[in-house]
C-alpha cells in the first residue's frame, strides 16, 4: 500500500492540478447515447464478439457471439466500436469501458466519441460512476439524463475543455487500478482521490 501512496500521490500532484476546472455538460463531449437491441437466449449463435449485459462481472460480457447474429426481431445486432463506455439504465454498477467492438442487450446504452481514446474514457468512466448511486430500476439512468449531467472538467486556457488534461487524469485512474489490482488493496484509495479532484 505504502507503495501505491508514493507513487500516486507524485503524480497526482506534479501532473493533475495544472488546470483549473469548471463545469460542463456531458453532452459537450458525446452527442449522443446509444442502446443496444434486444436478444432472447435461444437467438444466440456462439462466436467471437463480445455480447455486453447488465451484469457487474466480467466487464459486463455475458457471451461471446457470431457477427452475424440477428435480434428479437430479425434485424442485424448493432455493433459498436471501442473503446466505448457501456451502462445500463438501471444497474449503476454495470458501467464498463469496451476496448472492442461489441454488442449491447436493449437496458445497455453506449457512449462514444471517434476523438477520445481509452485514456480519455477512464476519466469520464470515474465520473459516471460517482453519479450512478442515486439511480436503479424505479430511476433509470437513462440516455438523456447521462448527456444532461453536469461534471466538473479541466479547462485550457482559452477556455476550452482541456482533452489533453483529461487524458492525463484518465491514464493515471487506468495505472492506479492496476496497482489496486496488483497489489490486492481496496479500492478507497482512487475514491478519495477522485473525490479531491473534482471538489
Amino acid at each position: 500500500m505504502e507503495k501505491i501512496n508514493n507513487v500516486g500521490f507524485y503524480i497526482f500532484f506534479v501532473e493533475f492540478f495544472t488546470y483549473p476546472w469548471e463545469q460542463r455538460k456531458l453532452n459537450e463531449i458525446f452527442s449522443s447515447v446509444e442502446s443496444g437491441n434486444r436478444l432472447p437466449k435461444d437467438k444466440i449463435i456462439s462466436g467471437d464478439c463480445p455480447y455486453v449485459i447488465a451484469q457487474t462481472t466480467n466487464n459486463g460480457i455475458y457471451e461471446y457471439i457470431d457477427i452475424k447474429t440477428l435480434d428479437f426481431h430479425g434485424n442485424p445486432m448493432k455493433l459498436f466500436k471501442g473503446p466505448s463506455i457501456s451502462f445500463s439504465i438501471d444497474n449503476p454498477n454495470a458501467i464498463f469501458i469496451q476496448k472492442d467492438k461489441f454488442f449491447t442487450s436493449n437496458i445497455m446504452r453506449v457512449l462514444h466519441n471517434e476523438n477520445l481514446n481509452e485514456d480519455h474514457y477512464h476519466f469520464f468512466l470515474e465520473l459516471l460512476r460517482l453519479q450512478t448511486s442515486s439511480f436503479n430500476w424505479a430511476f433509470k439512468f437513462s440516455g438523456p439524463i447521462v448527456l444532461n449531467l453536469v461534471l466538473m472538467m479541466p479547462k485550457s486556457n482559452d477556455c476550452l475543455i482541456n482533452y489533453y488534461e483529461i487524458k492525463t487524469i484518465g491514464s493515471f485512474f487506468c495505472y492506479l487500478d492496476k496497482l489496486i489490482t496488483l497489489h490486492q488493496c481496496e479500492p478507497i484509495l482512487k475514491s478519495n482521490l477522485i473525490q479531491i479532484i473534482i471538489s
